[in-house]
């Protein structure tokens, strides 16, 4: 467990050293994170290409055909229903203009806004459900707040907004470090590992990865190597987790809420399987000493 993570006070208890990072933000969870806020902003721009080509064509196609028949009808003198469709070429005109200003505000979507709800979603939502992967010390009918222990979690958002680095410790599963990117509508999860057990963590985590891949996630092992998004960064065995989002994701608090459960579970399974195998290889460790 790295150095920071746990250090003892005077009083005996167990307290949390800030790691010495610069632009360190804390989030304590328990009533100083609220939920996520969402916008009540529309979903035009998350309608399908298909279908806004298939409206397109449709109002162009109205527009063409009533200024045919106005052209014919001019043309044959016959005034008789002249006004009602003049009446529905206008309509027709005022609904493809309104179209077209929704088409094009559509990709004009700010940058900021953009920026503002992945920041949300990484620093508010993920650091939220991260917390909560303690495993419960109590027993069956014991009130749950008596027994809810959350983890504490320290974020170090970047400057792009687009990517968070995290450090978890649990007084029952130890710490973790783990990087979390989201560049719209692509997912990257990278977990920090101990290097000294290389070799063995494809045999640790086999469990988690097959999980996180039956649930949509792509897995990587990269291998022993330094964190290339903080200087001056230790060596880690990194384990990395990809995944294709929705095209709506920013602006759906459902979709949202499914993939930082997704990233809490497959946290958890890490940090379970890792503390698992820590407890199975002491008593071998053990034996081996007392060989010797």
């Amino acid at each position: 467990m790295p150095e920071h993570f746990y250090a003892r006070e005077p009083g005996g208890a167990d307290a949390v050293i800030e790691p010495r990072l610069n632009r360190l933000v804390e989030l304590r969870i328990g009533g100083d994170i609220p939920g996520l806020a969402m916008e009540n902003l529309t979903n035009f721009a998350f309608i399908p290409a298909q279908t806004r080509r298939i409206i397109t064509g449709a109002l162009l196609l109205a527009c063409l055909v009533l200024l045919t028949g106005i052209a014919a009808m001019i043309v044959m003198n016959r005034a008789t229903y002249l006004s009602t469709v003049l009446d529905l070429t206008k309509l027709a005109f005022y609904g493809l203009g309104i179209w077209v200003f929704l088409l094009y505000n559509s990709r004009t979507l700010s940058t900021e806004q953009l920026l503002s709800r992945t920041e949300a979603f990484l620093t508010k939502e993920v650091t939220r459900t991260l917390s909560l992967i303690e495993r419960p010390a109590g027993r069956f009918g014991e009130p749950s707040a008596d027994i809810r222990l959350p983890a504490r979690v320290t974020t170090l958002p970047s400057e792009t907004r687009i990517q968070c680095y995290y450090e978890i410790a649990s007084q029952q599963l130890g710490a973790l470090r783990l990087h979390i990117q989201c560049n719209v509508s692509r997912m990257l999860v990278v977990y920090f590992l101990d290097p000294e057990l290389a070799e063995q963590h494809g045999e640790i985590q086999k469990n988690t990865i097959t999980g996180a891949e039956s649930a949509g996630w792509k897995s990587h092992m990269y291998g022993v190597k330094k964190a290339d998004f903080l200087v001056d960064a230790p060596e880690y065995y990194e384990l990395m987790f990809e995944r294709t989002l929705e095209r709506d994701f920013l602006f759906s608090s459902s979709e949202q809420l499914f993939i930082a459960n997704d990233i809490a579970m497959m946290t958890r399974s890490i940090m379970l399987e890792r503390h698992r195998f820590s407890g199975e290889a002491r008593p071998s460790q053990c034996a081996s000493e007392c060989d010797v």
